[in-house]
Order: structure tokens, then C-alpha cells, then sequence
């Protein structure tokens, strides 16, 4: 073109980018430095700690379980009983799969799409999430326990080694491929609010599954001949599945029947070809920007439409009550909260559903119908520490409007806090009616050191959620099922708090058990709740200066997600 000069020969045969290894290099040399960086703050440090303990408990999980697997697999060769395998894969693939999926190793999850940020082509993108996948811990621990079963087959039969291995590696192939495939599709999913919701329900119906099965299965045992039929039904079909074909392959190859072992690994080499297509697919609209933003559309505002007024809460002042209002709106339209309702009565039921409890042996749970409610009670009150240490994860960028508007902070939290009382006192009532209809309304001791107990429990959760919630923010959406709602340090320090107010409460009623009069556990535990309703007060308004204290670190945390979607909103 006119007036345009050639490039400098310099410049023309420049590298566009970096190589790769310089690319992964500068990527873990990130990381390093934020994990350094991290540890100037009070948060970063009891992350550090929280880390340390999980990974210590990981690793003592991963030695115990390859321990296990190689007399195990072992045994299996020799004494040639195959089940023993199917039953070890089938547990190190639901390990795999969703251990991540319904737990995330108590650790905020790395966003892997923030990587893009870095020049890289789509190769390198691609190989970069595959290995990133590899050097998790859930897949660190499935790939020993593999190695275990591996060892402990090749002592008891060197002849089927080369067989084991490749079916073992063809597992462990497909197990990658599908964590990493399920990890990017939920993240697409999640990122919807429709998709959040359906998937929210299935996530609901799947805990609340899980907690039959063994009732199920007891019940069952009563009917075994249909029982034996449906399971053998069940085994035929789980043929079909991963780790079926990786059993099948190893029980041929040990059988000696080398073509039916190939075409299994040949199927679990589909299985691994279709998923790595769907990660492809997925990861190449990451790489080309896709964006899933949730930007409200404008809505169109008639004039002269009236007000709706707020409550009308005698007693609180006007900011309280809106604040109450507000807080207490947004957690009964939350889906988490509703299922945090339901999971108590779940509990109850399944406590009645066992054969034991309803009387037809001896036992502790025979007698479970006297402390029915005091367990349902704990639970709920176990559930609600998921939202009262991280009281300003939900308010988004509303946070903002707490800051700057001329309510005391105090005021603020007090409010979110008796707004979190009321939730628990809902809850409480529920599982009493659930008690009284399926066991018998609770005596009046029983009772007494129940709700005595709470009052002695519950404010000190609260002050430690208040200091959490200021120390150790994090955003959450209440509307989302499956997400960590909480850091790594407010975890660890709501699992000491627990640790403390169990230790506690076990001391009271096993001393007034001691003495014979079961009430005084009750009658004990009122001058502890006045004492921890004073270390609440004290906390409360240490926690309100600290939060205008930390205000830039409050609106960092919960804010900046809130400002990213909106910006990306706008984008697009």
C-alpha cells in the first residue's frame, strides 16, 4: 500500500509468542507468587494452614488405600476372583468423578479460562488443561491406587501384566478425560441461571438418593431371591460402563482370552476418543471468547407505579428492619437454604426407616426416638454455619450501598444476624413437627437441653461468622447447589468452632447423665449461653470497625466478580 513501509527484517522474523515451556514456566511462576503474596494476610496464612491439613489427610487417604489395594488385587489374581477388582474400579471411578464434582478439597477452585489471559495457541491450550487435570490431587491419589492394583497383579501373575496395563492405563485414560470433560461442561452450565436451577434440583434429588440407599438395601435383604435378580440385572448393564470394561479386559486377559480383553480396551479407547472430542469442543469455544454473561435486560419502569412498603417489624429500627427484610427475603428464595430446610427432615426419616430404630432390635437406635430431635436440631444448625461465616458473600455488588450508606455497620451485621436466627428458629420448628409425626413430640428435659444448647452454640457461631465474614470473604450466589460458599480458612475455623461446641455440649449432658437428672445438662447450659451471647456482643462490634477497616479488601473480594460479569455484560 501507499505510504506504507516494509517491516524491519528485525522485526519481521521476530516469534510471535512464547514457547511453550517458557508459557508453563511463567504460568507456575505465577502461581508461586501468588501463593507468596497471599501469605502477607491473616486469610492467607490460615489458608496455608487449611492447606497443609487437607493435604496431609489426602495423602494419608492415598497411602492407606494403595496399602489396601495391593493384597487386594493380589488376592484377586491368585484365588482368581474377579468381583474384587470390578468393586475396586468401580469405587476408584466414583472417587474420581465426583469427589471434585460434590466436594472441592476445602480449596477455592482455579478459574483454568483466566489462562487465556497468556499468548498461547490452541494446541498448547489443550494440552495445558489436560496436564493441569493430571497433577490434581483426586487424580494423583486414583493414579496410585491404579499403580497399587497394577502391582499387586503382576506379583500374583507376571504372565498378565502387559494385559493389566493396558487396560489400567486405558481406565485411567478415559478418568481424565471425562474429570476434566465434566469439570469444563458444569462450569458452562453453572455459569446460566437456568441451567443452575435444573442442575440445583438434580443435585438436591441426588443427595437426598444417596441417604436411602442402605435403608433400601435392608430392606432388600428381606426379599433376596428379587433382590439377587435386580442386582444381577444391574451387574449385566455395568458391563457397559468404564470400569466394567476395564474388569471385563482384566478377567479375559487372566482367562487367557487375549481378542474379547483387546476389544474391551478397544471400547474404553472409544469412550476416551468421544470425551476427548466433547473437551475439544468445549475448551475451543473457551479459546475463542465465548461469553456466557447473565446481564439483566433493561426494563421498562411505568410511571406512577406505587411502592410496595416494607415490613413493618416492631421493635427494630428502620435500617434493621430493612436489612432484616432484605436478608431474610433472599434466603427463603435461595435453593441451598430450602434444601438446608429439607435435609433435617431427611435425616429423621432415615433414622425411622431403619430397622433398628423402629424396635426391631436392641440398641442405641432403638431408643433414637427421645433424641430425635436434638439431632435433627444440630444438623440444621450445622447447615445454616455455611451461610452465617460469609454473611456478605451474597450481597454482590450491593455491598457498596452498606458502605457508604449512614447506617452503622453494627447495624448491619446485627441485622443479618437476626435474620439468620429466624431461618434457624424456622428450621427448628420443622424438625419438631417432623419429630412429633414420626416418633412422639420430645419430653419436656429433652426439650429444655435442646433449645438450651442452641443458645449456647448458636451465638458463638455467629461471632465467629462475623469475624470470618470480614476476614475471610468470598462471593457465593445464593441460588447456586454445589459451589464452596466459604473459604479454605473460614472452613478450618468453623470446624474447630464445631469441634469446641460439641466437646463442650457432650461434657454437660454425659455429667448430668453422671448424676441421674437429665434436665441439669439444661439448667448448665444457660450461664454458658450467657457467656458466649457476651463474647457474640463484644465480637459484633470488634467485627463492625474491622469491616470499615477492611473495606477496600470487602469490596475486592465480593465485588469484583459482580464487576467482571457486569463489564462482560456490557461487551457483549
Amino acid at each position: 500500500m501507499a505510504g506504507v513501509s516494509p517491516l524491519p527484517a528485525g522485526v519481521a522474523e521476530r516469534p510471535r509468542g512464547p514457547k511453550s515451556f517458557d508459557l508453563f514456566s511463567a504460568v507456575a511462576e505465577l502461581r508461586w507468587r501468588l501463593l507468596v503474596n497471599s501469605l502477607r494476610t491473616i486469610r492467607g496464612r490460615l489458608e496455608l494452614v487449611s492447606r497443609v491439613f487437607v493435604g496431609f489427610s489426602v495423602t494419608m487417604l492415598a497411602l492407606g488405600g494403595a496399602v489396601f489395594l495391593v493384597p487386594l488385587s493380589y488376592l484377586a489374581t491368585a484365588q482368581d476372583h474377579p468381583d474384587y477388582l470390578a468393586i475396586a474400579l468401580w469405587i476408584i471411578f466414583a472417587f474420581w468423578q465426583l469427589y471434585p464434582v460434590l466436594g472441592s478439597l476445602a480449596s477455592v477452585p482455579f478459574e483454568f479460562a483466566t489462562l487465556l489471559r497468556f499468548p498461547m495457541t490452541f494446541s498448547t491450550y489443550w494440552w495445558l488443561a489436560f496436564f493441569y487435570g493430571l497433577i490434581e490431587p483426586v487424580c494423583l491419589v486414583s493414579l496410585l491406587w491404579l499403580g497399587a492394583m497394577l502391582l499387586g497383579i503382576g506379583v500374583a501373575s507376571p504372565a498378565l501384566l502387559p494385559g493389566a496395563a493396558l487396560a489400567l492405563l486405558g481406565f485411567a485414560i478415559l478418568n481424565l478425560l471425562l474429570s476434566r470433560a465434566v469439570y469444563l461442561w458444569l462450569e458452562r452450565w453453572l455459569a446460566q441461571r437456568k441451567t443452575r436451577e435444573v442442575l440445583g434440583l438434580v443435585f438436591l434429588f441426588l443427595i437426598v438418593g444417596i441417604q436411602f440407599i442402605t435403608p433400601v438395601a435392608m430392606r432388600l435383604e428381606r426379599h433376596r431371591a428379587g433382590a439377587r435378580v435386580s442386582l444381577t440385572s444391574i451387574a449385566n448393564i455395568a458391563t457397559f460402563f468404564p470400569p466394567g470394561l476395564a474388569s471385563f479386559s482384566l478377567q479375559q486377559f487372566h482367562a487367557g482370552d487375549i481378542l474379547p480383553g483387546l476389544y474391551a480396551c478397544a471400547a474404553l479407547g472409544a469412550y476416551s476418543a468421544l470425551l476427548a472430542m466433547l473437551l475439544n469442543r468445549r475448551l475451543r469455544a473457551q479459546f475463542l471468547g465465548e461469553n456466557l454473561s447473565e446481564a439483566a435486560a433493561p426494563v421498562v419502569v411505568r410511571g406512577g407505579e406505587k411502592v410496595r412498603e416494607g415490613w413493618d417489624l416492631r421493635g427494630l429500627s428502620g435500617p434493621i428492619a430493612a436489612i432484616f427484610e432484605k436478608e431474610t427475603r433472599y434466603l427463603l428464595r435461595s435453593g441451598p437454604v430450602l434444601f438446608m430446610f429439607v435435609m433435617p427432615i431427611v435425616i429423621l426419616v432415615l433414622f425411622r426407616l431403619n430397622p433398628a430404630a423402629s424396635g426391631a432390635s436392641r440398641g442405641f437406635l432403638s431408643h433414637l426416638s427421645d433424641w430425635a430431635f436434638p439431632v435433627g436440631c444440630a444438623y440444621a444448625l450445622l447447615m445454616l454455619t455455611n451461610i452465617v461465616y460469609n454473611s456478605f458473600g451474597g450481597d454482590g455488588s450491593g455491598l457498596q450501598f452498606f458502605l457508604i450508606a449512614p447506617v452503622p455497620m453494627r447495624d448491619v451485621l446485627l441485622a443479618k444476624n437476626i435474620s439468620h436466627t429466624t431461618v434457624l428458629a424456622i428450621n427448628i420448628a420443622l424438625v419438631y413437627i417432623a419429630t412429633s409425626f414420626l416418633y412422639s413430640p420430645p419430653r419436656a428435659d429433652i426439650l429444655l437441653i435442646t433449645l438450651a444448647a442452641l443458645l449456647f452454640a448458636f451465638p458463638l457461631n455467629l461471632a465467629a461468622g462475623n469475624l470470618m465474614s470480614v476476614y475471610s470473604p468470598k462471593r457465593h450466589d445464593l441460588a447456586t447447589f454445589g459451589r464452596q460458599r466459604a473459604s479454605a480458612a473460614t472452613g478450618f475455623v468453623g470446624m474447630f468452632v464445631q469441634i469446641f461446641v460439641v466437646g463442650v455440649s457432650a461434657l454437660v449432658i454425659f455429667g448430668a447423665y453422671h448424676f441421674g437428672q437429665v434436665w441439669l445438662a439444661g439448667v448448665a447450659f444457660l450461664p454458658l449461653a450467657a457467656g458466649t451471647f457476651l463474647v457474640y456482643w463484644i465480637i459484633l462490634n470488634k467485627s463492625a470497625r474491622a469491616a470499615l477497616d477492611r473495606r477496600e479488601v470487602l469490596v475486592a473480594e465480593i465485588c469484583r466478580v459482580s464487576a467482571d460479569a457486569t463489564a462482560s455484560g456490557r461487551a457483549s
